[in-house]
């Protein structure tokens, strides 16, 4: 049987993606609320927000991350493609790049 541990409501509107970083332990998601979540557990094994990336100006379909985990590319509503760099000391620097006038599927 699966039992439900933790309901998470940093989020302010629907989730669109998940994504699990297995290197750090962590995940990233994203939502209609223009915001990406970088989650992370605690002492007590519960999840909770380490890092809040704000930066989109409309929904976040997609999120990727790149095989060191350092990197993550957001997918907006916004028309715009963004690059998430993490630092070495773990916090998330602004976006590296836009790519505007996109199309996503």
């Amino acid at each position: 049987m699966i039992k439900q541990t933790q309901i998470l409501g940093e989020h302010k509107d629907l989730v669109y993606t998940l994504n699990f970083m297995k290197k750090s332990y962590q995940f990233i998601s994203g939502s209609c609320d223009k915001s990406i979540i970088i989650w992370q557990q605690n002492e007590n094994n519960q999840w909770v927000s380490k890092y809040i990336l704000n930066g989109h100006c409309n929904i976040i379909y997609c999120l990727l991350l790149n095989s060191n985990e350092d990197l993550i590319v957001s997918g907006s509503e916004d028309n715009t493609i963004k690059f998430w760099m993490k630092r070495v000391n773990g916090s998330v620097s602004k976006q590296l790049k836009n790519i505007p006038d996109l199309f996503l599927i």
